[in-house]
């Protein structure tokens, strides 16, 4: 692997280290949502846990946190 290939392997993994941090340690979406691209289409596992464009998406994940 080169030292390129690295770099980059380490900004990608502290990324999803920080939106995992944000989305399960301190439930905030924004760092999730933040990366999503703008036409996204999102399948989760509960029934209103569909959406396709990121404010849909982004409804969808305020929803269910609101639930929980």
């Amino acid at each position: 692997m080169t030292k390129k290939n690295q770099t980059e392997e380490m900004q990608v993994r502290d990324l999803c280290t920080q939106i995992c941090k944000g989305y399960f340690g301190a439930a905030n979406l924004q760092p999730l949502l933040d990366h999503l691209a703008p036409d996204v289409w999102w399948l989760g596992s509960g029934e209103d846990m569909v959406g396709q464009g990121r404010d849909s998406v982004a409804a969808a994940f305020r929803g269910a946190q609101e639930e929980a």
